[in-house]
């Protein structure tokens, strides 16, 4: 029963997959970092610090926001906030439902070399 279980969670996840790599996209902006706290858990028992970067989109005339993983994270939260002055990539590919724009993900992500222009707005722990 397990086995069966797991292989429609597999199917369904995949075909969830396949659905949203065909939803539209839109170019996204780095507009600011934050630095999340994730407590011990059971499979992994240490506290984490997570850096996360603020990505604005517009779609029509309506501009969103969401929070995407920076690729940092360590036990140091100092570590993480000396990495999080700054995302590493400022412009992203956000994929979006076209029923509801604000339901989006990450697709490519470009690097950019003008880090230093970046508008920073950090959150410290």
């Amino acid at each position: 029963m397990c086995v069966v279980a797991a292989m429609g969670v597999t199917y369904f996840g995949r075909r969830r997959e396949r659905l949203r790599e065909n939803w539209p996209s839109a170019n996204g902006r780095s507009t600011g970092t934050r630095i999340v706290k994730k407590p011990p858990t059971e499979r992994f028992p240490i506290t984490m610090y997570v850096g996360e970067c603020s990505v604005k989109y517009t779609v029509g005339d309506k501009q969103y926001s969401v929070w995407l993983a920076s690729g940092y994270l360590d036990q140091d939260p100092k570590f993480i906030e000396d990495k999080m002055q700054a995302c590493r990539v400022s412009r992203y590919a956000i994929h979006y439902n076209p029923q509801n724009a604000a339901d989006s993900f990450n697709g490519a992500v470009h690097m950019m070399s003008n880090l230093h222009r970046l508008p920073i707005s950090a959150v410290r722990i």
